[in-house]
C-alpha cells in the first residue's frame, strides 16, 4: 500500500472525513457564510456615509465664510448710515461684528437672525443696509439648512456603523464557533439570528 509523504495511507483522510460529524460546521457556515460579503457591504456604506459628512462639512465651511462676509457687509452698510465704526451693531444687540463672526457657526446664524430682525424693526436703515441684512439672513438660513443636513448625515453614519458592528460581531461569533468545532470542542451556543 502506498503512503503519502507524511506516512498516512491515502484512504485515511477521506475515511476520517466520512466519519466526522460536520453538522455543527455546516450550521456555522450557514449562519455566518454570507457575513464577510455583508460586512464588506456594510463597511462600504459606512465609508460612503463618512464621505458624505466630509462633503457636507466642507460645504458648511464655505457657507460659514459667506455668513461672515455678509456680517461684514451689514456692518459696512450701517457705518454708511452713520452708526459708530467701533460697533455698528451696538444699537441692535450686544455683539460687535468681530464677536459675531467669532461665534460657532450655529450660534452665529442665530445671532444673525436676531440682528436682522432688530435692524429691520428700526426705521433709519437705508436701502443698502436692508439689502445687506437680507443677504445676511439668506446666508444664515443656508447655514441652518447645512447644519440640519449634517445632523441627518451624522445620524445615518451612526446607524451604518452600528449595523456594521453588529454584523462583525455575528461573523466573529460564527468564526469562533467554527474554530471550536474544528478543534473538537463543543462550541458555545451562539445566537446568530436577529431577535
Amino acid at each position: 500500500m502506498a503512503t503519502t509523504p507524511f506516512g498516512m495511507s491515502p484512504a485515511t483522510p477521506s475515511a476520517a472525513a466520512r466519519t466526522a460529524d460536520t453538522r455543527q460546521i455546516k450550521a456555522c457556515l450557514a449562519a455566518g457564510g454570507h457575513a464577510p460579503l455583508t460586512c464588506r457591504t456594510a463597511q462600504k456604506k459606512v465609508h460612503a456615509a463618512e464621505e458624505s459628512i466630509s462633503v457636507a462639512e466642507a460645504r458648511l465651511g464655505e457657507l460659514a465664510v459667506a455668513q461672515d462676509e455678509a456680517v461684514a457687509t451689514v456692518a459696512r452698510a450701517l457705518i454708511g448710515d452713520g452708526l459708530p465704526r467701533s460697533n455698528p451693531f451696538a444699537a441692535f444687540g450686544p455683539l460687535a461684528p468681530g464677536a459675531l463672526m467669532a461665534l460657532p457657526v450655529s450660534e452665529g446664524a442665530k445671532a444673525i437672525h436676531q440682528l436682522v430682525a432688530a435692524i429691520e424693526r428700526g426705521t433709519a436703515a437705508s436701502t443698502a443696509t436692508l439689502q445687506a441684512t437680507q443677504a445676511a439672513e439668506k446666508a444664515a438660513c443656508a447655514v441652518d439648512q447645512a447644519l440640519a443636513q449634517l445632523d441627518t448625515l451624522q445620524a445615518a453614519a451612526r446607524e451604518a456603523r452600528q449595523t456594521r458592528d453588529a454584523l462583525a460581531q455575528t461573523w466573529a461569533a460564527a468564526v469562533a464557533a467554527l474554530k471550536l468545532t474544528r478543534r473538537g470542542s463543543s462550541p458555545i451556543s451562539v445566537n446568530l439570528t436577529d431577535d
